[in-house]
């Protein structure tokens, strides 16, 4: 659309797939439970505040979901339980935050917002098999759920907070993890929870 609201229920996707809002704060993007096949889906409302995105589920993730451009905060349900596949945040002025569960084989935050937050809610469980990865931007990053399991070395570049946990969840990361002694690193880090490597080293 132009600047305008798009509203889309349920929804199948027959080939890698784009909605795009154009760039004003009228542009909200919703779209229901994402039927996949295996493709990609890719969301952009724009970066004018107030324009948000909420994504109701994608359930098969295999062919990857891209948050390319929000201006206001981006909502995502229940993404990669059927399929993980690769899930980008490209940028986001208002934040993003997974409100199901989380199923991915990479997980990136290239950017977002200096001082908003990419969170993954109380309760759920995040799973990523190969790589979680930020980027030297002043972001916070809020880990609630109730597990978080993430393989490969996990480095927080993000210059804001980390929160790891808000008590009794258990966080794993497999291939090691830092929060200090890299280029960029966190101004603060919270914990409330367990925090675990797999016989590698944590910083």
């Amino acid at each position: 659309t132009t600047n305008t609201q798009m509203d889309i229920g349920a929804v199948t996707l027959t080939a890698a797939s784009t909605f795009d809002t154009g760039d004003a704060g009228a542009g909200i993007l919703n779209i229901g439970a994402v039927t996949s096949g295996g493709n990609a889906l890719t969301l952009d409302s724009g970066e004018a505040a107030g324009a948000t995105i909420n994504l109701t589920s994608m359930v098969a993730g295999a062919g990857g979901l891209t948050i390319r451009d929000a201006g206001g905060l981006v909502t995502i349900g229940d993404v990669g339980s059927a399929s993980a596949g690769n899930i980008t945040i490209t940028d986001s002025g208002a934040g993003v935050t997974f409100s199901a569960n989380v199923d991915s084989t990479t997980l990136a935050i290239n950017g977002t917002t200096a001082g908003q937050t990419v969170t993954f809610a109380d309760g759920q469980d995040v799973d990523i098999t190969t790589a979680f990865t930020t980027a030297n931007v002043g972001y916070n990053v809020t880990i609630n759920s109730a597990t978080f399991d993430a393989a490969g070395d996990t480095s927080f570049l993000n210059t804001g907070t980390v929160t790891l946990g808000n008590g009794g969840d258990v966080l794993t990361f497999a291939g090691g993890m830092n929060t200090t002694g890299a280029a960029s690193n966190p101004s603060t880090v919270n914990v409330g929870g367990t925090v675990n490597t797999t016989g590698t080293q944590m910083d």
